[in-house]
């Protein structure tokens, strides 16, 4: 049982590191190079901020862009709730609120709502209001926040508490 645990907790930590992203999932099963699967990811990454410019209307962008990049340190802090302002200073909902769609109709991003109760439905109990935000694939948030990947599969202690963070995004992907 304890080898089982120990086989299945270093894929968990392979899914942190890598994600689920197929090209990039390839690239670890054809090389098992982390720096291969970094520039992919990278590419990903980049290619999201182009599509923010390409698709979104240009007024939108910047607040798409603050909204994309407040998410790792967001998720990284122990409020439990998404926090506009901490986006960009002096906006608000209603400044953001049409980039927040945005990302969630590009499936970039994951709206997870407070649940007051644990009850069926659990949509009535739901605090529209109270939400954080998660990335689409695990992979891209361990990149898109700068965490080295040798972090990842250590121990660091340094690591803890964004650790709960990468548990959370894993369970919402």
């Amino acid at each position: 049982m304890e080898d089982f645990q120990k086989r299945a907790f270093g894929k968990y930590t392979d899914f942190l590191a890598v994600g689920g992203m197929p090209e990039v999932v390839q690239i670890w099963i054809e090389t098992t190079s982390i720096e291969e699967v970094e520039k992919k990811q990278d590419e990903i990454l980049i290619g999201y901020q182009k599509d923010f410019v390409k698709y979104a209307d240009t007024k939108d962008y910047p607040r798409i862009s603050s909204v994309w990049q407040s998410i790792p340190s967001q998720l990284g802090k122990e409020n439990r709730k998404f926090i506009f302002s901490q986006a960009k200073r002096g906006w608000r909902a209603k400044d953001l609120e049409a980039a927040l769609i945005w990302l969630i109709n590009a499936d970039l991003v994951y709206k997870v709502e407070c649940i007051g109760k644990p009850n069926y439905p659990v949509s009535s109990y739901a605090d529209h209001i109270f939400f954080k935000l998660h990335m689409s694939d695990i992979g891209l948030l361990r990149r898109h926040a700068d965490l080295p990947s040798s972090v990842v599969f250590s121990d660091d202690l340094a690591y803890e508490e964004f650790k709960g963070a990468m548990a959370e995004n894993y369970i919402a992907c």
